[in-house]
């Protein structure tokens, strides 16, 4: 056993660090939709992964070092002043940081203290004390971080330590206290002369100080991602690395943002147009793209899309978004040599456009394609008469973000996570795909993405549930464009789109 190849002791480690979804082989399962796993059916891990690498690197000098590459593979860290300094820590420490691939930025909401002041809340609105004080604790603690530069010199000195750097999340957190404090001031609106709780300033402040430290600390990272960012952030991104990183403009190969607001959507995302238009244009590597809303998008696809071909672009998803067919097949076409994978998630086609010609297209021509997600498609009649008489649903608070690992894989990702303060070290476990809050449950439910991407490489194979479902229907039903029944402007069901996934990636032509 002393004398295995590291190679072989990486291995048996990857099983050491046990999630509860890799009961399917992750190569395979990094891709499928989330409604094609059975949670109930899958192994639960019996040991604390973390607590286990940790004894694996005490036995020996060796496995230190290679307990080391897999327990800092992901470093996740949180604003506050203790997760910043140990961040501090870990970066001078040149043998752990240079196993670091991917950061976590756990962000939290800013508290915002009103003009009456925190304090007075317990007097004038006889509020818990202790909760009120924890309030109090962390609008301080934030507002010393900021006046401090705490977090923008931890960031730089760590990425400049993380040699081997190559992704960045940015992920929004949610503690008991946070919760508490969005209850009150729900129902208690006479609270906000005292405190606002925002993630709007928490997530461009995050955007601002990750542009600072990249730059100054020369960081070759080449994916980004972050499903609950803000236009204003996203504003202050797009500019950013044309203005000030000249090296970013080219060297980015993924970036995945989905933006949360719902309010003057239209109009935030009209003044975003134009910079993000050029960002994009200047990123001529992008393998991996996605952008998406909670909310679907009334505005053309060419606001935020330049007419431009990426020719490395393989993987490519939008979600939540008001769009013509014609929309969609010009992009796609543009694309359709380099093309495996493709989500079109929440996408409501508009009055006039059929779903049948859109996915006729993908069959006919779109070769390489080999992974499809239509997941809660729909026709703009349809929703608009379902939005009338039962309001918008945001599927749960709709979500399934972070587990984002090869992106616009597997349609299981949290990307609000809740509160414990497991920081630092874990190959994938610092952030625990399991640990997303209450709040933002069904949040996950409308998102897709990955925590674990794989190089945004699709494998070529179908679900375990839409194989089954797949199992009972004829060839020759799945050769004919009729066979689609495709009910213009009427209602899209589950299994219906499950169906025209398969339909979509057979290879032969219909009739």
């Amino acid at each position: 056993m002393p004398q295995l190849p590291g190679e072989i002791w990486l291995t048996i480690l990857s099983h050491v660090r046990s999630d509860p979804q890799k009961g399917i082989n992750h190569d395979d399962r990094a891709f499928l939709s989330r409604d094609s796993l059975n949670y109930e059916n899958l192994p639960q891990e019996l040991s604390d992964p973390i607590e286990d690498l940790g004894r694996f690197r005490l036995t020996c000098r060796r496995h230190a070092e290679l307990g080391a590459r897999e327990l800092f593979r992901t470093y996740s860290t949180r604003f506050t002043t203790t997760s910043l300094r140990n961040l501090q820590e870990v970066a001078k420490r040149p043998g752990l940081a240079q196993h670091v691939n991917k950061f976590v930025y756990k962000m939290p909401f800013f508290y915002i203290e009103g003009p009456e002041g925190i304090d007075s809340i317990v007097n004038r609105l006889a509020y818990n004390p202790v909760k009120v004080e924890r309030w109090q604790k962390r609008s301080r603690e934030q507002e010393d971080i900021i006046e401090e530069k705490q977090d923008v010199y931890a960031l730089t000195a760590a990425f400049r330590a993380f040699t081997n750097l190559q992704q960045i999340l940015i992920l929004q957190t949610l503690l008991d206290e946070d919760h508490d404090a969005l209850k009150c001031i729900r129902l208690k609106r006479e609270i906000i002369p005292h405190l606002d709780v925002a993630w709007a300033p928490a997530c461009s402040h995050a955007t601002r100080t990750m542009i600072t430290a990249t730059n100054d600390s020369k960081s070759n990272f080449s994916h980004l991602s972050s499903y609950f960012f803000s236009t204003d952030s996203a504003t202050e991104i797009s500019r950013a690395p044309i203005r000030q990183l000249p090296s970013h403009a080219t060297q980015l190969t993924r970036l995945i943002l989905t933006f949360y607001e719902e309010d003057n959507l239209a109009d935030r995302m009209q003044l975003l147009g134009p910079p993000f238009r050029s960002m994009l244009m200047a990123l001529s590597k992008l393998e991996n793209l996605h952008v998406g809303f909670f909310f679907p998008l009334d505005l053309p696809f060419s606001t935020l899309f330049p007419d431009v071909h990426w020719e490395s672009l393989v993987v490519f998803g939008v979600q939540g978004w008001r769009l013509e067919a014609k929309e969609i097949i010009e992009f796609t076409r543009r694309h359709r040599n380099k093309l495996k994978g493709l989500r079109l998630r929440n996408i409501v086609l508009r009055e006039g456009s059929a779903w049948r010609d859109v996915l006729t297209h993908l069959r006919t021509n779109m070769r390489r394609l080999n992974w499809l997600s239509l997941g809660r498609i729909s026709y703009a009649v349809e929703f608009d008469r379902q939005q009338l008489t039962w309001g918008f649903e945001r599927p749960g608070w709709d979500y399934d973000s972070e587990n984002e690992g090869n992106d616009l894989g597997s349609d299981s990702e949290d990307e609000s996570e809740n509160g414990d303060e497991n920081d630092g070290v874990g190959s994938d476990i610092g952030v625990n795909s399991d640990d997303e809050d209450t709040v933002h449950r069904q949040r996950r439910e409308s998102s897709d993405h990955g925590h674990n991407e794989h190089d945004g490489e699709f494998p070529p194979i179908s679900s375990p549930r839409s194989a089954t479902f797949s199992a009972g229907i004829a060839d020759v039903d799945m050769d004919s464009i009729e066979s689609l029944h495709d009910e213009i402007n009427g209602e899209i069901s589950n299994s219906k789109r499950k169906m025209w996934e398969l339909w979509v990636l057979r290879k032969t032509t219909p009739y």
